[in-house]
């Protein structure tokens, strides 16, 4: 009897046919760990296109156990749920199909997992490639928004930084002790996640810089009221989180935090980049400007309901 997979990759698709080959070959392209020592888990979530028939082709000729599943199209949380169900790893790491590994990604995960005491799960570097030519200048913000994760980024947030699923490996065992994903949520659903297994049993989390994946883009993705509604979704979600951390007190202090920066800094730096027509800065303030309006709203709210309800 084969032995049982140390990592268990897990992968998301829907309607990605054309992204997914490069995705996966990339897996299969991983050094410094044996094929047997990892097993990729394929969820289609729905998909309408080719997809299937892309997963069928890729398994048939596979160094590497694949093991594909058809979810329902029920969402991103449920989706991940149903991979992580049928994941045999004592680890698993997430992955997305609109990425590229590098060769030794999962050999570093592993390494900073196991070279780390009592450590939780461990989130790797996610560079975006724009694939076009981009219509502005990516600033910091933007390039945030669109995940990017940096050994820079995570000094930033240290201790506090909070792993995503775009690249990331996770001990299974978090997941029997803290539950899986919110599958109602369509957004977050990563965040909310770790956020609550810091809180129930103080997860810990590293970083590892060498665990390095890339993120293509499209430059269609890059419109301003594209990245602005993002950046809003992004705050609701993150608000959320805010209080159940720290309730009424936290949401005070992060909305006045972030009134105060939208008035000193991204107000001023939007009347510059106007006069000096840098889009770039325009559209990274732009985000900021919708990030913090939204929480500061959304905050609002939260306390108007606690108020009727109490």
């Amino acid at each position: 009897m084969a032995p049982l997979p140390k990592i268990s990759v897990l992968v998301c698709t829907f309607n990605r046919a054309h992204l997914l080959p490069d995705a996966i070959a990339s897996l299969l392209r991983q050094t410094g760990i044996t094929k047997d020592a990892y097993e990729i888990v394929i969820v289609d979530d729905g998909s309408t296109d080719e997809t299937p028939e892309v997963i069928e082709s890729i398994s048939a000729s596979s160094p590497v156990c694949i093991t594909a599943v058809r979810g329902g199209h029920c969402g991103l949380g449920a989706a991940r749920n149903l991979s992580l169900a049928h994941a045999r790893g004592d680890w698993v790491a997430f992955f997305d199909d609109d990425q590229v590994a590098d060769t030794r990604w999962l050999a570093e995960l592993l390494r900073a997992a196991e070279g780390t005491t009592g450590v939780d799960a461990v989130a790797g570097r996610i560079v975006p490639v724009i694939v076009g030519a981009a219509p502005f200048r990516l600033t910091s913000t933007v390039r945030r928004l669109l995940g990017e994760k940096s050994s820079a980024i995570h000094a930033m947030h240290a201790p506090g930084m909070i792993p995503s699923t775009g690249n990331v490996l996770v001990r299974r065992q978090l997941f029997e002790e803290v539950g899986c994903f919110d599958d109602s949520l369509n957004c977050g659903e990563d965040t909310e996640f770790f956020r609550r297994a810091r809180r129930r049993r103080s997860a810990r989390y590293v970083y590892a810089d060498a665990a390095c994946i890339t993120h293509t883009i499209p430059s269609s993705r890059l419109v301003s009221e594209h990245l602005t509604a993002y950046a809003q979704e992004v705050s609701v979600s993150q608000i959320a989180e805010d209080w159940k951390d720290g309730g009424t007190r936290l949401i005070l202090m992060n909305s006045a935090l972030r009134l105060a920066h939208l008035v000193v800094v991204v107000y001023p730096q939007m009347i510059w980049a106007m006069i000096v027509g840098d889009q770039g800065v325009l559209v990274g303030r732009r985000c900021s400007t919708a990030y913090n309006k939204a929480y500061c709203l959304e905050a609002l709210r939260h306390l108007f309901l606690k108020r009727r309800m109490g």
